[in-house]
């Protein structure tokens, strides 16, 4: 009995470390977590796909936007908590917070500081249209975000020395 109680210590000891690196959402570490009664642990991991956190993403299609403002856009959703976002859109940081279950994903907070750029109207419409979005979606090696209507935003992983600041 003190055996397998010991076995229990050790291992949840040594999964609790790696559950805790960044990528994981809170209903993965939930669902990592459980243990059933007789000692064995269950793991539900979900189905693999990229990790849209802690990667930089640059905008690559919406609609309205110029395609040379478009390719200045990128966003980074950050894994530690509290879970926040921050990007920069083409001329203007921009900032907030976020909430994700699963591939529903809430953006809030949305702020921004307020420099006078020729394409405020642009940015201002993008900073609206991050505001609606309620799910994200994986195409491709692409990030898309979706809002209620159908609305997308299409991001590709890229590296932020690469792009405007």
């Amino acid at each position: 009995m003190k055996t397998t109680f010991y076995i229990l210590i050790i291992l949840s000891g040594l999964f609790s470390g790696c559950w805790n690196k960044p990528g994981k959402t809170r209903q993965d570490i939930q669902d990592i977590n459980q243990v059933e009664n007789a000692g064995e642990i269950q793991i539900d991991l979900p189905p693999v796909e990229i990790n849209i956190l802690d990667r930089a993403w640059l905008l690559l299609e919406m609609d309205e936007l110029d395609p040379e403002v478009r390719r200045q856009i990128w966003i980074r959703f950050d894994s530690g908590e509290p879970f926040r976002f921050v990007g920069y859109s083409s001329c203007n940081r921009f900032f907030g917070t976020y909430d994700m279950n699963g591939h529903n994903l809430v953006m809030s907070d949305i702020a921004s500081t307020k420099k006078m750029c020729p394409g405020i109207k642009m940015e201002d419409l993008f900073l609206e249209r991050l505001d609606s979005i309620r799910r994200f979606e994986i195409e491709e090696d692409r990030l898309i975000l979706l809002d209620d209507r159908g609305q997308r935003l299409v991001f590709e992983e890229t590296e932020l020395d690469q792009v405007e600041r």
